[in-house]
């Protein structure tokens, strides 16, 4: 089991502080997803979704919750029985909800790896047409069945904090004109990165793409060994990555096509 989490004394002031700028973060990640995924960002989407998340509420619960956790994607801390460095967004799913599945987990995880390289894309902002078919391809891949979620968090990422303090007073007393105001003021500043990632994403359906995650190899593991005449090691892997490239960067590539791509590479 993994050991419970023993925080040392802290510094009040500075305890308070550090909470303060985590819980801005965090109402801005929450913020930018429920404007992404509801469609309430004006003129972006004429009120409608810019990306279509899976209704269903364990994929809903799971976005949430890795908007909720992704001011601290970055933060690393020592964690069971070894103190293997752990991500501190994974550390607070077990020690704190201990309901969560290990899939669960690993879900939001997968979301918060893919969040650097797309705020990258939505903060530049990039063309889609600039980007290749297999950088969008790889992207998907490796966010996994939840990669329009994690597009979404990628505007959580790149546009600018919401300011909670100044719109939530206190939890008590929440002033609605005012929040309305700062929801208002933070939604013109994030309609940028908000409008790159709905092309982003209508991008990658136009390319086929919306199923890379879940691609399979043209080859298994041992006809990729004999057509390429791979013995056994470290060669493999990079010719299976090297496969997977090629599929991705080629939307009808066939078998054969493979092969003579295979043999044509050294290794």
């Amino acid at each position: 089991a993994d050991a419970v989490v023993e925080w040392g004394p802290v510094d009040a002031a500075a305890d308070a502080a550090a909470r303060a700028v985590f819980e801005d973060a965090q109402t801005s990640a929450l913020e930018a997803v429920h404007s992404v995924v509801h469609g309430s960002l004006a003129g972006v989407s004429d009120g409608r979704p810019m990306v279509e998340v899976d209704p269903a509420a364990d994929v809903r619960r799971l976005v949430w919750l890795a908007a909720a956790l992704l001011p601290a994607r970055e933060q690393v801390l020592p964690f069971g029985k070894r103190d293997k460095p752990t991500p501190f967004a994974e550390v607070v799913m077990r020690s704190a909800l201990p309901g969560l599945s290990t899939s669960d987990i690993a879900a939001v995880l997968r979301l918060h790896a893919s969040v650097p390289e797309v705020a990258g894309w939505c903060a530049r902002p990039v063309r889609p047409a600039e980007l290749s078919r297999l950088e969008l391809g790889l992207r998907v891949r490796e966010a996994g069945p939840l990669w329009r979620a994690a597009f979404a968090l990628g505007v959580a990422a790149a546009a600018p904090h919401f300011d909670a303090r100044g719109a939530l007073p206190s939890g008590e007393d929440i002033e609605p004109e005012r929040l309305y105001a700062a929801r208002a003021q933070w939604s013109e500043s994030a309609r940028p990165h908000a409008r790159a990632v709905a092309l982003l994403c209508r991008r990658v359906d136009e390319l086929g793409l919306a199923d890379a995650h879940a691609l399979r190899p043209l080859l298994s593991g041992a006809e990729l060994m004999r057509e390429a005449a791979l013995p056994k090691g470290p060669a493999v892997g990079r010719a299976a990555r090297a496969l997977l490239e090629f599929q991705l960067a080629r939307r009808d590539a066939t078998r054969d096509e493979a092969v003579s791509f295979l043999k044509h590479c050294a290794w």
